[in-house]
C-alpha cells in the first residue's frame, strides 16, 4: 500500500494510494515552529541519546501529523502491508517550511503500541521524495551490481572497512553480487574506473563526512565527504561531476551527517567510534537547507541514502549487511531500508541500536521505492569478488582469506596507484615471512583481476621459466606472443656465451622511450631469478609489458622502487638470501615511496 504526504504551496494533504484523505492543512508559522523545535529536540539525542525522549519526539509527531480528524490513525486501520510512506515536494525548491516538513524524523512516528518501524507486519517504510515524478529506467535481467569504496584522509581516524565489506560479502553471497572494490579513495578516480566498468545500479561509500565543513575561518559551511583527493573533500556538486560518466541509480552515502542539512541545529558531537571529522561550523545568519544526500537528488540522482547524523562504525556495518542483502533479494527499496533499519532497532548493543532512525532514503523524479534495482539473475561482466584470492599461490603457500585481509589499505593503495600511473618497473614486497606478503600480493591481483593477466611462480625459478610462463599466459595476444617468441629465442642464443650475456638478453631496450625492432613503444622490465622465495607477476594485457619477480634482502616488509637494469646473474639470486618466505612481487610498476610495514602482523 502506498500513502503519505504531498506538500506544496506552503499546504500538506495526507493520501492513500494518491487520493487525498481530509481536508488540506495549512504550513504556516504554528506548523514551522513546532517543525522547529522539533529539529532541535532530535538534534539533542545525538549528544544525549535517550530513548525515552526519541520515543516522545515521534508520539508528537505522530500527534501533529494525525491532527483532529485522526487521519493517520484511519490510515493505518486500514493499510495493506508494506506501507510505504512518501513524504513528496513537487517542487525542487521547496520552502523553508516544506524543508522543515520534509526533514523531520518521519522515522520515528510512533502510537500508542509503539514504533511504526517496528511492527514487522506493518513493514512501514518512509522515503522523501524531492521533484516531479517521471518514469523510472528500466531495470536490467543482471543480478545485484555493487560498486563500494572506502576513503579517509592522512590522519584521520581509519574505519573498520575491511569488516564493512565481509558483511556485505557474507550477508548476500557471492552467487548473488557483482562487487567491485575500489581502493584509490579519491571521486574522480571511482568515476573513471565506474565508466569503464560500465556503470553499476549501487554505490556504496564509506568513509567520513560533514554536514557544515569550514576548510578555513569565514567560509560558507558546506557538506562534503572527506575522501583522499587532498583538495578537502567533494561537496555536491564535485561528487555528481565524478559520478556524470556513469551514475548510479542508487547511491549510499555512509558517512557521518550525509543527510543533515548545514543549517540543522544542535549537531555536531559524535559518538565515541563514529564517523565523523572535524568540529561543526559556528551557526549562521542564513538558514541553510540542502544536505548532501538532497542535493545530489536536486542534480538528478534517483535515489539516495544517508545518515541524519554522527553513526557509529558497526552500526553503519550492520546496516549495510542488511540492506544489500535484501537487495540481492530483489525486495523493493524502500522496503529493504526499512528492513536494515528494524535490524538495527532490534540489535541487542545498544551502540547499535541507537542509531536505527538515523538512515534517510531520499528519491529523485525517476527513483522508485516501490521496485528492486535489479530485475534478474545474471552474472555482470565482473569477476566475483574474492578472485584469485585463495588459491593465488596454490597449496604450498596460503594467503588471508578474504575476511582475514585487514590493516594493509595504505600499502594497497599506493601500489594500485603504481600500477595505475606507467611510471616505474615493478612493485616488489619484501621481507620476513609471516608479515602478509602473499596475502597483499594476492590482493593486488584481485583488485586488478579484470585488466591483468596473472601469471604466479613459486620456489627457484629463473628468466627462462618465468618467459615460459608469461608466453602461456599471454599466448591469446599475437602481438605479446611474437615478443616473448623472440626473447626466449634470444636467451636461448645467449645462453651459449655464459649466464652474464643470458640476463642481459631481455633488457635490449633500453628506457621507455626507445622502440623495439616493431615500431612499438614499450617498457624494460626488470628481468632476476627468484631464491627460495615466491614470486608472483600480474602483467597488464598489452603487448611487450613484461615483468619479472625477484627476491632482494630486505629485512622490515617493506613497498620500495623496482630498479631498472640487470639482476644478479645467478639463479638463487640475492647473495645472502637463504631463509624461507623472503619474497617479492613486481606487479607491472613500482611504488615511489619506501613504506615501512613493520609492526603487529595484520595479514597473514
Amino acid at each position: 500500500m502506498t500513502a503519505g504526504i504531498l506538500v506544496q504551496d506552503d499546504r500538506f494533504s495526507l493520501l492513500v494510494e494518491n487520493t487525498p484523505i481530509g481536508s488540506e492543512r495549512p504550513l504556516d508559522a504554528d506548523a514551522l515552529r513546532f517543525l522547529q523545535a522539533l529539529a532541535v529536540r532530535y538534534a539533542f539525542l545525538e549528544q544525549r541519546p535517550d530513548p525515552v525522549a526519541t520515543f516522545a519526539i515521534g508520539r508528537d509527531l505522530y500527534r501533529w501529523l494525525d491532527g483532529d480528524q485522526r487521519l493517520l490513525g484511519r490510515l493505518l486501520a486500514d493499510a495493506m502491508p508494506p506501507l510505504l510512506f512518501s513524504i513528496h515536494c513537487p517542487s525542487r525548491t521547496p520552502s523553508p517550511v516544506e524543508w522543515a516538513l520534509l526533514q523531520a524524523p518521519w522515522e520515528l512516528l510512533a502510537n500508542d503500541r509503539g514504533y511504526l518501524a517496528a511492527d514487522a507486519l506493518l513493514q512501514f517504510s518512509p522515503q522523501r521524495r524531492l521533484g516531479p515524478s517521471a518514469p523510472p529506467p528500466a531495470l536490467d535481467d543482471c543480478r545485484l551490481g555493487l560498486a563500494f569504496m572506502a576513503a579517509a584522509p592522512a590522519g584521520a581516524a581509519e574505519l573498520d572497512y575491511e569488516a564493512e565489506e565481509t558483511a556485505i560479502l557474507d550477508a548476500v553471497g557471492t552467487t548473488h553480487l557483482d562487487l567491485l572494490v575500489e581502493e584509490s579513495g579519491e571521486a574522480d578516480t571511482l568515476g573513471r574506473h565506474l565508466a569503464a566498468a560500465g556503470g553499476l545500479p549501487v554505490l556504496h561509500l564509506s568513509c567520513h563526512g560533514h554536514h557544515a565543513w569550514q576548510a578555513n575561518a569565514g567560509e560558507t559551511p558546506r557538506p562534503i565527504l572527506l575522501l583522499e583527493d587532498g583538495r578537502g573533500g567533494p561537496d555536491a556538486a564535485g561528487l555528481l561531476r565524478a559520478l556524470r560518466p556513469a551514475p548510479p541509480q542508487l547511491l549510499f552515502l555512509s558517512a557521518c551527517l550525509s543527510a543533515a542539512a548545514p543549517g540543522r541545529p544542535g549537531a555536531g558531537l559524535p559518538p565515541p567510534d563514529g564517523k565523523q571529522l572535524g568540529a561543526p561550523a559556528p551557526a549562521t545568519a542564513e538558514t541553510l537547507t540542502h544536505s548532501l544526500t538532497s542535493a545530489l537528488i536536486q542534480a538528478g540522482l534517483p535515489a539516495v541514502i544517508g545518515w541524519d547524523g554522527a553513526v557509529a562504525d558497526r552500526a553503519a556495518t550492520a546496516f549495510a549487511a542488511q540492506l544489500y542483502g535484501r537487495l540481492a533479494a530483489r525486495d523493493p527499496l524502500a522496503l529493504a531500508v526499512a528492513e536494515a533499519r528494524r535490524a538495527l532497532l532490534n540489535a541487542a548493543d545498544a551502540q547499535i541500536s541507537r542509531h536505527w532512525h538515523h538512515a534517510r532514503l531520499w528519491l529523485g523524479s525517476r527513483g522508485d521505492g516501490a521496485r528492486p534495482l535489479v530485475g534478474g539473475g545474471r552474472k555482470r561482466s565482473l569477476l566475483p569478488a574474492t578472485h584469485g584470492q585463495k588459491d593465488f599461490l596454490g597449496k604450498t603457500v596460503p594467503v588471508a582469506a578474504h575476511s582475514l585481509f585487514v590493516g594493509r589499505r595504505r600499502e594497497l593503495q599506493q601500489a594500485l596507484r603504481v600500477l595505475d600511473d606507467n611510471a616505474a618497473a615493478g612493485v616488489l614486497l619484501t621481507g620476513m615471512g609471516r608479515l602478509g606478503k602473499s596475502s597483499l600480493a594476492a590482493r593486488l591481483a584481485n583488485r586488478r583481476r579484470d585488466d591483468l593477466t596473472l601469471v604466479v611462480l613459486h620456489g627457484r625459478f629463473g628468466v627462462q621459466a618465468v618467459l615460459e610462463r608469461l608466453a602461456e599466459a599471454l599466448q591469446p595476444d599475437p602481438a605479446a606472443r611474437d615478443l616473448l617468441s623472440d626473447a626466449q629465442t634470444a636467451l636461448n642464443a645467449a645462453a651459449q656465451q655464459g649466464p652474464e650475456a643470458a640476463c642481459r638478453v631481455p633488457g635490449r631496450c633500453r628506457g621507455p622511450g626507445d622502440r623495439c625492432r616493431r615500431g612499438r613503444r614499450h617498457r624494460r622490465r626488470t628481468a632476476g631469478a627468484g631464491g627460495r622465495g615466491t614470486g608472483g607477476r600480474t602483467g597488464r594485457r598489452h603487448p611487450g609489458r613484461l615483468g619479472i619477480a625477484r627476491c632482494v634482502r630486505q629485512p622490515p616488509l617493506s613497498m620500495r622502487p623496482a630498479r631498472r637494469g640487470p639482476a644478479h646473474p645467478h639463479r638463487g639470486a640475492t647473495p645472502g638470501l637463504r631463509a624461507p618466505g623472503r619474497r617479492a612481487l613486481a606487479a607491472g610498476l613500482s611504488c615511489q615511496d619506501r613504506v615501512d610495514l613493520t609492526g603487529p602482523r595484520q595479514g597473514r
